[in-house]
């Protein structure tokens, strides 16, 4: 009998050290990959499905991110929508929409292919394709709610994730300070992204040490890891096909060990089937997601194993406590800048928010993307700190250079290849002033001056100055063909007052002055010297609200352009008795275009175009030129069906509307057709050492067109074109490579 009580009590002690012991805790370790970690949402939604929660998420890159925002308190079903809604690819490039940017920054980055800062007397080279500035806005915003927590043990799930010091090439992991910048230190991929600078370290991806970081979540405390590796293996033979795989395969080997190694750790090891997947293929998130789904069911019985390990009975879905989200509405009460950021008055005025200020996330976030597409700065993200009443909005800058210098290539069957070089200088002799000097080296070359004081509100006012010396080729058609070339030089100086009315419109008013010249090419004795020296008074307004450039697909623009010449002259070399003075002669042009969005890959443009020349004397140099446009020359114009300054025009009017598709991202096919009318008076030509009176013309004209284009972030856009005439039955075809100038 007594050993039988010995027995049950020996039973009852050891049933209760057992109760006594804590339940294991769960690790939760997800890897990068790119794109590829967007698997790991279907493995959430299915530890989530058989009621586990870890107690610890480690992740690196991409597994970052989606652990990081799963451990503030993000659900599964956030995650799934934000990676559905998310442009993600627009985040690993530095633009900001064209709409954000100010009108007098729109065309620097539709113009030139490189651009480089000058500081302590030598080129900047950038050490990353992008600085990651968007990026940095994304995960500023996504992580709002935990602005103020340091501590990443006081998220809803403690978290932790590894980053690459580049200097020393360890690890760092970090465990504290802004959640954004852990996440955007740990998923900064080499040459894309500019390293991040925190405090005194230089961090890169952190895959490079420990791409699945599991050894850092049992660290934490953790008894038990599922861990989640999306990461690509090492490629076989058969796959190393080109040097690029070469490199890159001799940059894994260390990554594959390290890998290796820690899976090894794991209790549960889910390995998605992506090797179809491409890390920056960001188009297939459904499927991404799916395949992390699928490969998590079929380690249901390990993982089932697993939850009686953690104790986990019968335990329903995980139900996840609410984000700790910001109202709708934020009262910003207060700005702080950070020390770099010395000009404050300025930083305010570029911001555009006056404290007490209630703005929704999205206005916030408007008001942050406009400042820094003001050009001011390379770098500007923001936190929002709790105080009374409201949030203090702590802001982070980095100045642009002064100076920059920069490139661009374009080609163009009307006048061939060129390079454009360019000088950029800020706050030139005053503060609030741009310089800039361009320089085209080509057959027909160019220097092209532009010099502009203003304040920095809206609308802002100032002077502008500006000076050009443009040689272009010009083209003489008798009867709808090619008769004769020549050469035009243009060299103009205005000066006037300028006023940035808004983000979108500006209007320029002043004085100038001008020559045209008109000079025989090679062995063409059709055009001796004829020039155009005049001064006038003239007025340039633009509305521009297209959302790009090339090949737009909302927005609308609005143009007026016109001159009155004060005091002018026309000469040729073959009889001086025939000058004519250009008195009291004016120009004007209007231009409107609208986009009307169809669905999400087309659209229609409708656009309309007049322009009306009042001359004394009409000669071959003072005329409309109608056929396609060229930089720096309002007067030659784009008419579908006309072939380069093929129509003269002392008056004209066309309206047209352009079908646009975009079968996939940034390739383009449109159909086009205009219809308009046109007036020539009696006019001058120079022939073969005599004047000749051509004369007048009046008709209707028409052109259809089809293009096919593709709209390169770097490069720009290509287009090839194709245009029929439907009155002279003319075919006309041109290509243009990048951006033109």
């Amino acid at each position: 009998m007594r050993i039988y009580l010995t027995s049950l009590i020996t039973m009852l002690l050891s049933i209760t050290v057992i109760a006594q012991q804590p339940a294991p805790k769960l690790g939760l370790t997800l890897s990068g990959g790119g794109a590829k970690g967007l698997a790991h949402i279907g493995v959430l939604k299915v530890l989530e499905e058989e009621g586990i929660e870890p107690h610890f998420i480690s992740g690196t890159s991409m597994g970052s991110i989606v652990g990081g925002l799963y451990a503030i308190g993000y659900t599964t079903a956030d995650l799934e929508r934000l990676a559905k809604e998310t442009p993600w690819l627009d985040y690993f490039n530095d633009d900001a929409s064209r709409n954000a940017k100010p009108i007098e920054a729109k065309e620097i980055k539709e113009r030139y292919q490189f651009s480089f800062p000058f500081e302590d007397g030598k080129i900047q080279v950038p050490k990353g394709f992008i600085k990651g500035t968007k990026m940095s806005m994304l995960l500023a915003q996504l992580t709002s709610p935990v602005h103020d927590v340091e501590n990443f043990d006081d998220y809803y799930i403690p978290f932790r994730c590894l980053a690459t010091d580049l200097v020393t090439g360890e690890g760092h992991l970090f465990d504290s300070g802004s959640l954004a910048d852990a996440m955007r230190s740990s998923a900064c991929i080499p040459t894309v992204f500019e390293p991040m600078e925190i405090g005194d370290k230089t961090l890169i991806d952190g895959m490079f040490v420990r791409n699945l970081p599991v050894e850092d979540v049992k660290n934490m405390g953790a008894d038990l890891v599922i861990a989640v590796d999306v990461g690509a293996p090492l490629a076989t033979k058969e796959e190393l096909t080109s040097f690029l795989g070469v490199l890159g395969q001799t940059t894994s080997f260390g990554m594959v060990r390290s890998t290796l190694e820690q899976q090894k750790l794991s209790d549960v090891l889910i390995m998605p089937d992506l090797n179809d997947q491409g890390a920056l293929d960001f188009s297939s998130v459904d499927s991404l997601i799916a395949i992390g789904e699928r490969a998590a069911r079929k380690k249901l019985p390990e993982i089932r194993a697993l939850k009686k390990k953690l104790a986990i009975v019968n335990r329903s879905q995980v139900k996840r406590n609410k984000i700790r989200d910001f109202p709708l509405n934020l009262n910003i009460t207060s700005i702080k800048f950070a020390e770099e950021a010395s000009d404050s008055t300025t930083l305010l005025r570029l911001l555009k928010i006056k404290t007490p200020q209630v703005l929704t996330h999205g206005e916030l976030v408007e008001k942050m993307m406009g400042m820094y597409a003001s050009g001011f700065f390379t770098f500007v993200d923001y936190k929002l700190l709790p105080e009374e009443n409201g949030y203090q909005l702590f802001v982070r800058t980095k100045m642009n250079s002064n100076v920059y210098v920069r490139a661009g290539g374009f080609y163009d069957t009307n006048i061939n290849a060129a390079i454009l070089l360019n000088t950029t200088i800020r706050n030139l002799l005053v503060k609030g002033s741009r310089l800039s000097l361009d320089l085209r080296v080509s057959e027909t070359p160019g220097i092209f001056l532009d010099y502009l004081i203003h304040t920095n509100t809206r609308p802002n006012f100032g002077f502008r100055i500006d000076g050009k010396w443009n040689f272009y080729p010009g083209d003489y058609y008798e009867n709808n063909n090619l008769a004769d070339g020549f050469a035009m030089q243009h060299a103009a100086d205005q000066i006037g007052l300028y006023s940035g009315i808004s983000n979108h419109s500006s209007l320029w008013l002043g004085w100038g002055t001008e020559i045209f010249v008109q000079k025989e090419v090679f062995t063409f004795q059709q055009f001796e010297n004829v020039n155009l020296s005049q001064s006038y008074l003239f007025f340039e307004y633009s509305r521009d609200k297209l959302n790009r450039k090339y090949f737009p697909t909302k927005g609308y623009k609005i143009g007026f352009n016109g001159k009155y010449i004060l005091s002018g002259k026309l000469r040729n070399r073959v009889d001086d008795l025939i000058d004519q003075n250009t008195n009291d002669n004016y120009y004007g042009q209007i231009e409107y275009r609208q986009i009307f969005p169809l669905g999400k890959h087309t659209s229609l443009q409708w656009f309309n175009q007049g322009g009306y020349a009042q001359l004394k004397q009409s000669n071959y140099i003072n005329l409309f030129y109608l056929g396609n446009d060229l930089p720096y020359q309002k007067r030659l114009v784009d008419f579908v069906g006309f072939d380069y300054m093929e129509q003269l025009a002392n008056r004209y009017a066309f309206s047209g509307l352009k079908f646009q598709i975009e079968p996939s991202d940034g390739y383009f096919l449109s159909a086009t057709a205009n219809y308009g009318y046109f007036e020539l008076d009696d006019f001058n030509l120079v022939q073969e050492g005599t004047v000749l009176t051509k004369s007048a013309q009046k008709d209707y004209i028409a052109g259809v067109g089809l293009e096919a284009g593709i709209l390169i972030r770097q490069f720009g856009p290509i287009k090839l074109a194709s245009e029929y005439n439907v009155f002279t039955k003319n075919f006309n075809i041109y290509l243009r490579l990048g951006y033109s100038f």
